[in-house]
C-alpha cells in the first residue's frame, strides 16, 4: 500500500508539474500569436501577401511557432493541472502570466523591437513645402525649405527659433552641411537672380552678414552644391566664378573666372584642407562635319589663397556628366553618354589622383547615381560614404533590391546582402554601421548592418503612416533624423526616432 500511494503520488507529482511547464509555455506563445496579429493589424492593415503587399517581419514563422503547438500545450496544462482542482485553476494562470514577459521580449528578437518617434516637427500648412536641407550641428537640428531655416532642440523637439527671408526672397542654395555652428544659404526675390549669399548662426538664427553680388553679374546656379565650407573658408560658384571668403564675416579672399569658352564651374565642395571644383569643359573640333569634345576636372585649391593644389582629367568619352556624391573622401558620380561609355562612382585620394573605380551599370547590381530629392540646396543619393567603404543601393533587372559594399581605397567589392524586392528608400552611416529605411504602408522599416561585412544587425519597426518615397535619414548623437521631402499636413516634416 505504502510503494502504491508513493507511486501514486509521483504520477500526480509529473502530471502537476507537466502542467505547470505546459501552462508557462501557453503564456508565452499565447504573447507571441497576440502580438504577431496585433503587428498584422498595424503593420499591415489586417492582410498580407500576394498583391496586398508585405507581411511583418517573420510574420508565418511566429505564426507557426505560437499557434499550432498552442493546440497541444493547451490540452496538456488542463489535463495535467485537473488533478489540483482548484488550486490547479490558480497555478495555471500564475505560471501563463509569468511567461508573458519573456513572449514580449521573444516576440521582439523574432519580429525586431517597435520603436515610436521621440517627437515630430510640426507639420507645414503651405503646399509649396519641399525640405531644401538639413544641418545637424550641436544640439540642434536646422531644417531649410523655400521661406527659411527653422530649428529644432535635438533632444526635445521643441523649435528653437525660426528665421523668414527678407521681402518675398526664397531659398535657392544651401550648404550641405554647418561647420563651427555657421551654415551658408543664398536666396533670391524670384526672379531667377540667385546672388544673395547669407552667413547663418545655428545656435540663434541670426543672419551674421549679407551680401548680393552684383547685379547683371552671373548668378548661382539652381544646382545643389554652389555654397560650401572649408574649414573657416567659405566658397561659392556659378557658371564661370567661384570665390572664396571669410565664412565669419563675407570678406572675399580669393576669385578664379573662367577664361576660357565652353568652360564652366559644375560643383563646388569643401574639405577642412582643400576647396574642390567639379569643371567642365566642351569644345567643338573638325572642318566640314563639326564634332563636340567633353573633358571633366577635378580641381582642388587651397582655402585661403585660391592656389591649386592638384588638377585630375577624369578622361571622360563622349558628353559626360560628373556630379558630387561625397567630398571627404572624395568620390563623384561619372555617366558617359557614349554608345560605349561607362557609368561609375570614381574615387579620388587627397592629391587628386584616382584610386577606386566602381561601375554603377553591372546588369545584375545597377546603382542609380542621380540625385532622388529633387532640391536645388542639397541633394540625396542612395549611397552613403565613409572613411573606409562606400555602401550602395543596387537594383537587379528582375526589379529586386540589396546593399552592396566596397573599400574606398581600391574599389574591391566587399559584400553584397541578400535581395529583395522591398525598395530601400533611404541610407546612411551611423558610426560602423550602415542603416536602411524602407518605406510599408503603415510601418516604417529600419534595418542596421555591419559595414565591413554586410551582416544584418539590428531589425526594427515604426508604426507610422507614411507618404514620402524621397525621405533622408541622418544619424545625430541624440537619435536618428528622418527629413521627408515635404512636410505638408498631416505628415510631419522631422522626425526623431531612437537608436535599435
Amino acid at each position: 500500500m505504502t510503494r502504491a500511494k508513493k507511486s501514486g503520488r509521483s504520477v500526480t507529482a509529473r502530471r502537476v508539474a507537466i502542467g505547470l511547464v505546459a501552462a508557462a509555455a501557453c503564456g508565452l506563445l499565447a504573447t507571441l500569436l497576440i502580438r504577431n496579429f496585433g503587428a498584422l493589424g498595424s503593420e499591415a492593415g489586417g492582410s498580407c501577401g500576394t498583391r496586398r503587399g508585405p507581411c511583418p517581419n517573420h510574420w508565418g514563422l511566429i505564426f507557426a511557432l505560437s499557434f499550432f503547438p498552442l493546440m497541444i500545450l493547451v490540452p496538456a496544462a488542463c489535463y495535467g493541472l485537473y488533478k489540483l482542482g482548484r488550486l490547479g485553476w490558480v497555478a495555471g494562470p500564475v505560471a501563463a502570466a509569468v511567461c508573458v514577459y519573456p513572449g514580449w521580449l521573444l516576440f521582439d528578437v523574432l519580429h525586431g523591437p517597435t520603436l515610436r518617434f521621440a517627437w515630430s516637427a510640426p507639420s507645414d500648412r503651405a503646399s509649396d513645402t519641399d525640405t531644401e536641407g538639413v544641418w545637424i550641428t550641436g544640439d540642434a537640428v536646422v531644417r531649410g525649405k523655400f521661406d527659411g531655416l527653422t530649428a529644432y532642440a535635438a533632444g526635445t523637439g521643441e523649435q528653437s527659433w525660426n528665421s523668414v527671408l527678407p521681402g518675398r526672397d526664397t531659398l535657392c542654395a544651401m550648404s550641405r552641411t554647418a561647420e563651427g555652428g555657421i551654415g551658408l544659404i543664398a536666396h533670391e526675390p524670384g526672379s531667377g537672380q540667385c546672388g544673395s549669399l547669407a552667413a547663418i548662426d545655428t545656435a540663434t538664427g541670426k543672419t551674421l552678414w549679407n551680401r548680393t553680388l552684383p547685379i547683371g553679374r552671373p548668378a548661382l546656379t539652381d544646382k545643389a552644391d554652389s555654397l560650401a565650407i572649408a574649414g573657416t573658408t567659405g566658397a561659392y560658384r556659378t557658371n564661370d566664378t567661384v570665390e572664396g571668403f571669410a565664412v565669419r564675416d563675407g570678406k572675399t579672399l580669393w576669385k578664379q573666372e573662367h577664361k576660357l569658352n565652353g568652360c564652366s564651374f559644375e560643383w563646388v565642395a569643401g574639405t577642412s584642407a582643400q576647396v574642390l571644383l567639379g569643371e567642365r569643359c566642351t569644345r567643338t573640333t573638325g572642318t566640314g562635319v563639326t564634332a563636340t569634345t567633353t573633358s571633366q576636372l577635378v580641381r582642388a585649391v587651397d582655402p585661403a589663397t585660391g592656389r591649386e593644389l592638384w588638377k585630375t582629367d577624369l578622361r571622360v568619352v563622349g558628353n559626360a556628366n560628373v556630379d558630387l556624391v561625397n567630398a571627404a573622401p572624395l568620390v563623384v558620380a561619372v555617366r558617359e553618354s557614349d554608345a560605349r561609355g561607362k557609368k561609375t562612382l570614381t574615387v579620388l585620394d587627397a592629391q587628386g589622383r584616382v584610386t577606386a573605380t566602381i561601375p554603377t551599370d553591372d546588369p545584375g547590381r545597377s546603382i542609380d547615381t542621380f540625385d532622388q530629392s529633387g532640391s536645388a540646396a542639397v541633394p540625396t543619393r542612395k549611397i552613403a560614404v565613409s572613411a573606409d567603404t562606400l555602401v550602395a543601393v543596387a537594383r537587379a533587372d528582375r526589379g529586386e533590391n540589396s546593399l552592396v559594399g566596397y573599400r574606398v581605397s581600391d574599389g574591391r567589392r566587399l559584400w553584397t546582402t541578400g535581395t529583395s524586392r522591398n525598395t530601400i528608400d533611404a541610407i546612411a552611416f551611423d558610426g560602423k554601421d550602415v542603416l536602411t529605411l524602407t518605406t510599408r504602408f503603415t510601418t516604417l522599416q529600419l534595418r542596421s548592418y555591419d559595414s565591413s561585412m554586410g551582416k544584418e544587425m539590428t531589425s526594427a519597426v515604426v508604426p507610422s503612416r507614411w507618404n514620402d518615397s524621397r525621405p533622408r535619414l541622418l544619424a545625430s548623437p541624440a537619435g536618428l533624423i528622418i527629413a521627408s521631402s515635404s512636410g505638408r499636413t498631416p505628415y510631419a516634416p522631422l522626425k526623431m526616432l531612437p537608436r535599435p
